[in-house]
């Protein structure tokens, strides 16, 4: 009988034939005893099933489990939360890759500290065909301060990148969060649950390759509708303001943080006093569009 996973790699896909038999290898490879890697396939048509299930049949390590249609980035990223055994979980995109000795260094930290609930390398960024695009990156979410107002307020300005969501968690603080949101940024909503529960810690080496390239979901989707059905394709014909609901998920996360009345207050006013103010603009002009849309919706109708 094996003995339980440690780690639990969760790797979700769709579509993903062109780089994801790479984005396996770079997982399996890892010097890392107590590996799982889930790959959640989310109705692929192309030759991701092959992929994976070639994967399955070959090392007992991975688990492959497919849906008949794709139900959006958010279903399929957070069920793999819920099938994960590991005491740590880390999601992997089946364009990335690790370099050795990620999850070693990544887990050790946790070990170190057990108020960590992140640990991510610094990060280089790839081409198309893996050559090197940036190797300065700075992704800027070391927070490691032992007061979570200041972790969050920090946070509540971070215009980078979200690198860390991709670094390995403690499984115990994801299920206590409403892991992915159901919207665009709804990992930003995640990790702002995350930081009111621990540090982030960024490990100075750069061992995650994150890959851009035509097909990114980012680049890919680039009208709001267009993100809004990645993330849900079933969320039908309704507007979508993207910065508005972006904005009423950090004020929810701080009414349904677990701490005292002092400390709550005091993230009211991180988001009041510091994300409001960088985002005010677009949410007011979304609410403006919203209006005249459904103005015009009225107008003719009556028409």
């Amino acid at each position: 009988m094996s003995s339980p996973a440690r780690l639990s790699i969760g790797l979700p896909v769709h579509n993903g034939e062109n780089y994801l038999q790479s984005a396996i290898d770079s997982v399996l490879s890892q010097d890392f005893d107590g590996l799982e890697l889930i790959i959640g396939d989310n109705g692929s048509t192309d030759g991701t099933e092959e992929i994976c299930r070639s994967a399955a049949a070959a090392d007992p390590r991975v688990r492959y489990d497919r849906s008949p249609q794709n139900l959006g980035a958010t279903w399929n990223y957070n069920r793999l939360v819920g099938m994960a055994e590991g005491e740590f979980f880390k999601w992997a995109a089946h364009d990335d890759l690790l370099a050795p000795g990620f999850l070693t260094e990544c887990t050790s930290e946790l070990l170190r500290d057990p108020s960590a609930v992140i640990a991510y390398p610094r990060t280089v960024l790839i081409g198309v065909d893996g050559e090197v695009l940036d190797d300065r990156f700075v992704d800027g979410l070391d927070l490691r301060s032992p007061d979570p107002v200041e972790r969050f307020s920090t946070y509540m300005v971070h215009s980078g990148e979200l690198h860390a969501v991709f670094g390995v968690i403690r499984r115990r603080a994801l299920q206590r969060t409403r892991l992915i949101a159901n919207c665009s940024g709804g990992d930003q909503v995640l990790l702002a649950e995350l930081l009111l529960q621990g540090t982030f810690h960024e490990i100075p080496d750069r061992m995650f390759l994150r890959r851009y390239h035509p097909e990114t979901s980012f680049v890919a989707n680039r009208t709001p509708e267009e993100v809004a059905r990645w993330y849900d394709p079933q969320r039908g014909a309704r507007r979508p303001l993207p910065r508005t609901r972006l904005t009423g998920e950090m004020f929810r996360v701080v009414a349904l943080a677990d701490v005292d009345p002092r400390t709550r207050a005091s993230l009211w006013w991180a988001v009041a006093s510091r994300w409001v103010p960088h985002h005010w603009r677009v949410v007011g002009g979304e609410l403006k569009g919203l209006a005249r849309y459904g103005m015009g919706r009225l107008f003719s109708r009556r028409a």
